[in-house]
C-alpha cells in the first residue's frame, strides 16, 4: 500500500506546533518566588523563671526588610525545644506588621511551663508560611536561659531601741536576686530563735504590689535574737540570720514623803509611783516573786555609808509603793532601789530626799 506523503507530514508539523504553545503558556505563568530570611531575638535571654520576655524579628529578603500589604497580617509561629531540638512545641503566633515586623510576649505561665523553680535552656525558632511572592523561611535557633527565682529579702525594724512587751514593726522587701525586680503578692513567715535555743513564730504577711511586706505589733521579751523569714512557694531554706535585740523597759521610781520634818522616833511615810520610763505606764504588784522587793536605804553621813531599811514591799495594783520609817534624831538622805523584774524591766533608782528628823539641820 502507498503511504500519503503530505498527510503525515501535517500531522507531525501540528504535533510540534501545539507542545511548543503548551510549553509556552506553562512558563509564562510561572511568577518568580523572592527568597526571604527571617530574624529573631529577644528582650532578655536569662530570664527569671516566670518572668515575661518579647521576642521580636523581622521579615528579610536578602539586606531588605519586606514589607507592605503582601505580608501585613501574615502569621509568624513561634515554636520552642527545651530538649536542644530533638523535639519542638509552638509557643504561640503573631500576626506581621506592615514592615514585615512582629513582636510576641510571652505569659508568666510560659518558659518555663513548669513551676517558678525550674531552670531549663531553650531554643526559640520563628516559621513563615511563605506567600506570594515570598518564600517560607525560618530563623536561626534563639537560645534562652530561664533561671530559677532565687529570692532576696531586706529586713528593717521602727525606729528607736526596741524593749520588752512594746509593739514594733518588721518590715521589708522581697525581690528576685537575679533580676532585682520586686516578687509581689509573695508571703512572708517570720519567726525568732533566742538565745535559749527556743523558736517563737512572729506571724506573716504578704508582700504588696511592689514586693514590700510589714509586720506590725510584733512583741518579744528582752534578749538576743535572731530572726529567719521564710518565703511561701519557694523550696530555699530560711533567709537569716537578722540579729535583734530586745532590752528590758526601763523604769522611773520616784519618791517622796508625807512630811519634811518629822518627830524624832515618830513614823513617817515614804512613798512613790513605779512606771515604765518609755510609756509612763504605771507598774503593778512589781516586782512578783521570787524577785527581790523594793528596798530602802538611808544615809546620815552625807552619803558615806548606807543602811537598808530591814521593811521591804512591792508596788500596789497601782503602781504605788510606801515605807514606814522611823528613825532618831539628825538629817538623812534616803534613797528607794527597784531592783527590776527581768525579761521585763529595768532596775531603777529614786531621786535622793533629804530629811531632817527633829528639825536637826545637819549633813
Amino acid at each position: 500500500m502507498k503511504m500519503n506523503t503530505k498527510r503525515t507530514i501535517a500531522i507531525t508539523l501540528v504535533f510540534l506546533m501545539t507542545a511548543s504553545a503548551v510549553g509556552a503558556l506553562s512558563v509564562s505563568a510561572a511568577t518568580p518566588t523572592k527568597l526571604t530570611q527571617l530574624t529573631i531575638q529577644a528582650t532578655d535571654q536569662y530570664p527569671s523563671a516566670g518572668e515575661s520576655i518579647t521576642i521580636y524579628g523581622r521579615l528579610m529578603n536578602g539586606t531588605v526588610a519586606v514589607q507592605g500589604a503582601s505580608v501585613q497580617g501574615q502569621m509568624i509561629i513561634l515554636n520552642y525545644s527545651s530538649d536542644d531540638g530533638l523535639t519542638w512545641n509552638t509557643l504561640g503566633t503573631v500576626a506581621m506588621s506592615y514592615y514585615g515586623g512582629y513582636s510576641y510576649t510571652t505569659t508568666s505561665s510560659q518558659l518555663p511551663l513548669l513551676t517558678s523553680q525550674t531552670e531549663q535552656d531553650y531554643l526559640i525558632q520563628a516559621s513563615f508560611a511563605g506567600n506570594a511572592p515570598y518564600a517560607p523561611s525560618s530563623s536561626p535557633n534563639l537560645e534562652v536561659h530561664v533561671n530559677p527565682i532565687e529570692p532576696n529579702i531586706t529586713l528593717q525594724t521602727s525606729a528607736g531601741p526596741l524593749v520588752t512587751n512594746q509593739s514594733f514593726t518588721i518590715s521589708g522587701k522581697i525581690t528576685d536576686s537575679h533580676t532585682g525586680k520586686a516578687l509581689p503578692w509573695t508571703w512572708a513567715y517570720l519567726w525568732a530563735y533566742d538565745e535559749y535555743g527556743d523558736w517563737q513564730g512572729l506571724g506573716y504577711a504578704q508582700a504588696n504590689a511592689n514586693g514590700l511586706y510589714k509586720l506590725s505589733q510584733v512583741q518579744l521579751l528582752a534578749g538576743d535574737y535572731q530572726i529567719y523569714l521564710g518565703i511561701e512557694g519557694y523550696n530555699y531554706p530560711m533567709f537569716g540570720p537578722y540579729d535583734l535585740s530586745i532590752n528590758t523597759a526601763p523604769t522611773q521610781l520616784s519618791i517622796a514623803s508625807g512630811t519634811a520634818h518629822p518627830a524624832v522616833n515618830t513614823p513617817f511615810t515614804v512613798y512613790g509611783l513605779l512606771t515604765n520610763a518609755v510609756t509612763g505606764a504605771r507598774l503593778p504588784n512589781e516586782p512578783p516573786g521570787p524577785v527581790d522587793p523594793i528596798t530602802l536605804t538611808y544615809s546620815s553621813d552625807g552619803g558615806s555609808t548606807w543602811t537598808t531599811w530591814s521593811t521591804e514591799v512591792y508596788t500596789n495594783g497601782n503602781g504605788q509603793y510606801a515605807f514606814s520609817v522611823t528613825l532618831p534624831a539628825g538629817t538623812y538622805r534616803i534613797q528607794v532601789h527597784f531592783p527590776g523584774d527581768y525579761p521585763n524591766y529595768a532596775s531603777s533608782d529614786s531621786q535622793v530626799l533629804t530629811i531632817h528628823v527633829g528639825g536637826v539641820l545637819s549633813g
